[in-house]
């Protein structure tokens, strides 16, 4: 993989160091410089290039939060889920994904998540996918 010529990106967390593209696993992400004192990340694409929103610790927590409300939510099916909160939150559906979402949409999802039931998001599919709130 040839990774581009990138300007630096400066911690996501500490906003003291630049990132370090490194290889991951499945895909290349960056991590603070200042490793293991600071903990800041960002994912990145297979160029290299950075990939989504950058997450600082509270960010991370935030986007945690949400997945666990998601998988609360199961058996309902993930997409449908998206689906329906996308609605309540009156973005496009596309955008209902916790990479996609900085501070004040996560926690803002969250709160929309806890406060519904399987059953809350089944009615309201079963009722033809009247308007969000």
């Amino acid at each position: 993989m040839t990774i581009p010529e990138m300007p630096p990106v400066p911690c996501v967390e500490c906003n003291a160091n630049v990132m370090v593209l490194r290889a991951g696993k499945v895909r290349p992400y960056y991590s603070c410089r200042g490793f293991p004192r600071c903990r800041g990340r960002m994912s990145a694409n297979a160029d290299g290039t950075p990939r989504g929103k950058p997450r600082t610790l509270a960010l991370q927590a935030a986007r945690k939060a949400f997945h666990d409300e998601v998988r609360r939510l199961q058996p309902l099916k993930r997409g449908n889920i998206y689906e329906w909160l996308a609605v309540q939150l009156g973005i496009p559906q596309d955008e209902c994904h916790a990479g996609r979402m900085g501070m004040e949409r996560a926690e803002r999802a969250v709160a929309v998540l806890r406060a519904a039931t399987p059953d809350t998001i089944q009615g309201w599919f079963d009722a033809g996918k009247p308007p969000g709130v």
